[in-house]
C-alpha cells in the first residue's frame, strides 16, 4: 500500500497485542480472518451475522476486532462506504471520508486486499486466486463501467497491485461471473441450531487455490446479542443509539444494525 494511505490508518493495527477476532458472515470475513491470523496470531472467537452476535461458548469478555464488519464504534476492519466515521475503523472509505456527496468515489473492493496490501504480503502467483480476489463484493464490475474505471484502476496503484489492473484487461466480466459460480463466491456462513458454523461456500476447493486452511471454527458457539436489522433512505443522518454497525449500501441508503436491548438481556429471542 503507498505510504500516504498507509500512514492514515487507525495505530492498533500495529500493535504486538494478539486480538480475538469477529468473523462476519462471507468469504471476505473469512479470508481476512484467516489474513490477520497468519500475520498476527489474532484467532476467532465471535461470529456476527448481522442480527445476532455470537460467541465461544466458554465466554470471556474481551475486546474485538470486527473483521468485515464496519463498527459504529470499536477496532474493525472495513469496506464500505459509512454514515458515521468511526476513528478506529481500518477502512479506506473511512480514511478518505467518503460519504454519499463522493460515493462515487469509493473503494469497491474487499476487506481482504487492503488486509494483503497493508501487510505487504505478495498477491498468489496462482492466476484463479488472483481472479477470486477481484470478485469478492464485486470489484471487478467498476472495471468494466467508464464512469468507474479510472477510479478502480486508483484504487489498485493505492493497494500497490498492478497486476490485478493487467488481470482485468486480459479477461473479460462474464469471466469473472463464472468465477463466482465455480466457488459459490457469494454464498454464506451460517449458524446451525447446534451452535456450530456452516456454510455452502466451497471452502474446501478454495483452500487448495490459496493453500489456506478456509475449515471453519469447529467450537460451540452461544448466541450474546441480538439484533434488529433496518434501512434508512436518505442522506441526513439518523439515530445511532444502539446502533453496532452500518454500511451505505448505496448511495442514499444505509442498511445498520440496532441491538435489541431487551432481547439480549434476557437472552430468551
Amino acid at each position: 500500500m503507498q505510504k500516504e494511505y498507509k500512514l492514515k490508518f487507525p495505530n492498533w493495527v500495529n500493535n504486538e497485542r494478539i486480538y480475538p477476532m469477529c468473523l462476519s458472515n462471507d468469504f471476505d470475513g473469512l479470508l481476512s480472518c484467516k489474513l490477520l491470523e497468519m500475520i498476527n496470531g489474532y484467532y476467532i472467537l465471535y461470529f456476527y451475522d448481522f442480527k445476532g452476535l455470537y460467541c465461544h461458548y466458554y465466554w470471556r469478555k474481551e475486546n474485538f476486532v470486527g473483521i468485515d464488519i464496519d463498527l459504529v464504534n470499536g477496532m474493525c476492519w472495513g469496506n464500505h462506504v459509512t454514515p458515521i466515521f468511526n476513528s478506529n475503523s481500518a477502512n479506506l472509505n473511512v480514511i478518505e471520508k467518503i460519504t454519499n456527496e463522493n460515493y462515487t468515489k469509493k473503494y469497491a473492493g474487499s476487506t481482504a486486499l487492503q488486509i494483503w496490501s497493508y501487510y505487504d504480503i505478495p498477491l498468489p502467483d496462482n492466476e484463479e486466486a488472483k481472479m477470486i480476489l477481484l470478485t469478492i463484493d464485486c470489484f471487478y464490475k467498476g472495471f468494466y463501467i467508464n464512469d468507474f474505471r479510472e477510479t478502480q484502476i486508483n484504487y489498485c496503484e493505492i493497494l500497490e497491485f498492478p497486476e490485478l489492473i493487467d488481470l482485468i484487461n486480459k479477461y473479460t466480466e462474464n469471466d469473472f461471473r463464472k468465477i463466482e459460480k465455480k466457488y459459490n463466491i457469494f454464498g454464506k456462513i451460517f449458524m446451525q441450531p447446534n451452535g456450530k458454523l456452516n456454510s455452502i461456500i466451497r471452502l474446501a476447493e478454495l483452500s487448495k487455490i490459496f493453500k489456506v486452511d478456509f475449515t471453519l471454527p469447529y467450537f460451540r458457539f452461544d448466541k450474546v446479542k441480538t439484533f434488529i436489522r433496518k434501512k434508512h433512505k436518505g442522506s441526513n443522518l439518523f439515530d445511532l443509539t444502539n446502533v453496532f454497525s452500518s454500511a451505505m449500501t448505496y448511495k442514499n441508503r444505509t442498511v445498520y444494525s440496532v441491538e435489541n436491548v431487551l432481547c439480549s438481556e434476557s437472552k430468551v429471542c
